[in-house]
């Protein structure tokens, strides 16, 4: 039902798809989607989160690893344009509405921005990555990520996403690194 639900959405837009479409396109009743999802806001953030934890949990394994930072971040950047190339339907939905759904339940699960900032205090640690609030990094750096995502959905570049992993990894180092 969720994968129909992302197809539909993706194609014809969020506010346009009803779930008595969702449920034709998923092959069950009205009822049957009812039950499990009362209410299309409810469907809706179901995917968000499904989207988040398949993000998140990787990320936050990633961070809790000892490895170089920059590898690490690369790891999840990685991670990320794999998650969107493969899944495109389910993160273009949680691309646009994500943010209403992470405010409400930030604390209930990892995030991609949770493991930067955990990176990115390790390599303070280090002294390989400069002094300055780590939230703020990881969001600068999660930010460019996701301008790409969002670049995609607004046909200003061209999948794979994967294709940009370098460049936005160097883009973070360039951020991040300590300076001589």
């Amino acid at each position: 039902m969720l994968a129909a639900a992302a197809k539909l959405c993706a194609q014809q837009g969020i506010a346009e798809t009803n779930l008595r479409q969702i449920a034709r396109e998923a092959n069950v009743s009205n009822g049957t989607l009812h039950y499990y999802f009362p209410s299309k806001d409810k469907l809706i953030e179901t995917m968000i989160i499904r989207a988040v934890e398949r993000m998140g949990q990787p990320a936050a394994e990633i961070a809790s690893r000892a490895s170089e930072p920059f590898a690490q971040i690369a790891e999840i950047i990685d991670l990320s344009f794999g998650l969107f190339d493969d899944d495109w339907e389910l993160y273009s939905v949680a691309l646009l509405l994500g943010d209403r759904i992470r405010v409400r339940l930030a604390q209930e699960f990892p995030t991609a921005t949770g493991a930067l900032k955990t990176i990115i205090e390790g390599g303070q640690r280090q002294g390989v990555i400069r002094d300055g609030d780590a939230v703020l990094l990881a969001i600068q750096c999660h930010g460019i990520i996701m301008r790409v995502a969002r670049a995609r959905a607004f046909g200003e570049v061209s999948p794979p996403l994967r294709q940009f992993a370098d460049m936005v990894a160097e883009s973070c180092r360039l951020i991040l690194v300590t300076q001589p």
